[in-house]
């Protein structure tokens, strides 16, 4: 019964659920998709999510990834020290200004930038393909409702 559930795993009443908890089950579900992934990597997916960002740049500061990510700056170092350690990404002094790391992704760090790149446009075609409305549609109205989101909490 449609009405009763999403599918036969989660059988709530569509006017119970939030949209959090929605987005919750499918994050939960990609971070899944993404560990396995990074099964033999030496790295987590947060750790990953760095990768992401140096892909296809010369560089960026630690400062800006930390910003990105909104994580301390604490943890930051330590999820740059593993994937250094690993050799997905090498730190290097500015010249400028010497307190500031710029992070460059290695040729073994972009090779599994995109690896994960592929393996999420594959993933996010697989589920597209069920979808009444196209990735760009979906993306747009999400891009709206984190806009709408954050307008709300600054007007609270």
């Amino acid at each position: 019964d449609n009405e009763r559930g999403l599918t036969m795993e989660y059988s709530f009443k569509k006017e119970n659920l939030s949209m959090t908890f929605l987005f919750s089950i499918y994050i939960k579900l990609q971070n899944n998709a993404y560990n396995k992934l990074l099964e033999n990597t030496g790295i987590h997916i947060k750790q990953a999510m760095i990768l992401l960002i140096l892909k296809n740049k010369e560089y960026v500061y630690q400062k800006e990834i930390s910003e990105i990510l909104n994580m301390d700056g604490g943890l930051l170092t330590r999820y740059i020290r593993k994937l250094e350690d690993h050799q997905y990404i090498e730190r290097i002094e500015d010249d400028e200004n010497r307190r500031q790391n710029k992070i460059r992704i290695t040729k073994k760090g972009n090779e599994l930038a995109n690896l994960l790149k592929k393996e999420e446009r594959e993933r996010e075609e697989a589920i597209m393909e069920h979808s009444p409305i196209s990735r760009e549609e979906l993306i747009d109205y999400l891009l709206k409702i984190i806009e709408i989101s954050k307008e709300y909490d600054e007007g609270k």
